[in-house]
């Protein structure tokens, strides 16, 4: 893990270093997401985040087939008792 020493800038700015800025590949102006857990700050690129969310979902989902085919299968059936 790397941990580097910073600190806040104006306007509440946080300068992340070139080598973390590498390794989880962060560009300028791309979004983050900035979590408090315990007093400890998390940041994660929107990226990262969303590829999380997709793996905690498909390990709800696994082996219960496509959620498009079982939307779509819902959906019908809405339109049926409409």
């Amino acid at each position: 893990m790397l941990a580097y020493k910073t600190s806040i800038g104006e306007n509440g700015r946080i300068i992340i270093p070139a080598r973390i800025r590498k390794e989880a590949n962060l560009t300028v102006g791309q979004g983050i997401i900035i979590d408090l857990q315990n007093g400890e700050l998390k940041i994660s690129s929107y990226n990262a985040k969303l590829k999380k969310i997709q793996e905690t979902v498909k390990s709800y989902t696994q082996d219960k087939g496509s959620l498009i085919d079982k939307l779509f299968e819902l959906r019908k059936e809405d339109q049926n008792n409409e």
